[in-house]
């Protein structure tokens, strides 16, 4: 399959091995053609990594909530960068020009997507950029966004009023409980940082946090999502087709809890009411 010095001086037995290898590389750089294009809706188009040359974390279509998934079509670093070894090691084997050509390729579009128009070191050190984009159709981001850090997105904190451990979130400005697409838990007491699934501390009678006493945090059971869809904190979709009224309904799996407590949700924002797309990178 592959003319290699190599495989014209190994014994008989060793070549079925390398020649099996061979054509799993092969097999791989063709399933990679063929599943190569931009999606428009995951739901029915089936691509492994776009135009761009950025490595999706997903073939098919895993979730339209986060409630339910990690959001579909990410690529993330750590996977373009095995992308790329593994061309650049299938070009040392083989010397087929068409592996250096994709190695070449997927670090260029590494370059132009994960760094994303910030600086790029021209020395030998270590590299840093975003660890993860969106590479496949266009998606609305979680809300309220956090410009400096995207990753902290989300409502933190938000004081409502709890009956036996449930709520439903209002409706339009300022909390948007039509567009719930995750919560992770109310809280008494302080958020380590800035996340909707941070640390709980302990507040101090002056109102600075105890950082070394733990809070009191009442995790989410499951949540009525903008899809319609009652999803539970494991990510099972329990029922479907609720109501838009129904939206934004929230159950804590403590179902004695009543009064204010705070709350840890974040929304799919349509771009009229100030969302933000994560574009195709």
């Amino acid at each position: 399959m592959f003319p290699s010095p190599l495989n014209s001086r190994l014994p008989a037995s060793h070549k079925t091995g390398l020649n099996n290898a061979l054509s799993m590389i092969e097999g791989h750089h063709r399933f990679l053609k063929r599943s190569t294009g931009d999606t428009n809706d995951a739901t029915l188009q089936h691509y492994a990594q776009n135009l761009q040359g950025v490595l999706a974390n997903n073939r098919h279509f895993i979730a339209h909530s986060q409630m339910e998934y990690q959001p579909n079509g990410d690529g993330t670093t750590e996977g373009q960068a095995l992308h790329i070894l593994g061309y650049a090691h299938a070009y040392l084997a083989t010397k087929d020009q068409r592996f250096l050509d994709a190695a070449v390729w997927h670090w260029e579009a590494y370059e132009a997507y994960f760094y994303a128009g910030q600086p790029i070191p021209e020395v030998p050190q270590r590299r840093i950029a975003n660890w993860i984009v969106n590479s496949k159709e266009p998606v609305l981001a979680n809300w309220p966004i956090d410009a400096a850090e995207p990753t902290h997105s989300g409502f933190k904190g938000v004081p409502f009023e709890f009956a036996n451990g449930a709520l439903s979130i209002p409706h339009g400005a300022p909390h948007w409980g039509e567009y719930l697409d995750k919560a992770t838990f109310a809280f008494d007491g302080a958020l380590a940082w800035e996340a909707i699934n941070a640390t709980v501390q302990a507040v101090k009678e002056d109102g600075s946090i105890d950082w070394d006493k733990s809070g009191s945090q009442f995790d989410v059971d499951w949540i009525i999502a903008w899809t319609g869809q009652k999803i539970n904190a494991d990510g099972d979709v329990l029922s479907e087709g609720h109501a838009l009224e129904e939206r934004g309904q929230v159950q804590l799996k403590s179902t004695t809890l009543t009064g204010v407590h705070k709350l840890n949700y974040a929304t799919r924002q349509p771009v009229e009411h100030g969302g933000y797309p994560a574009e195709q990178g």
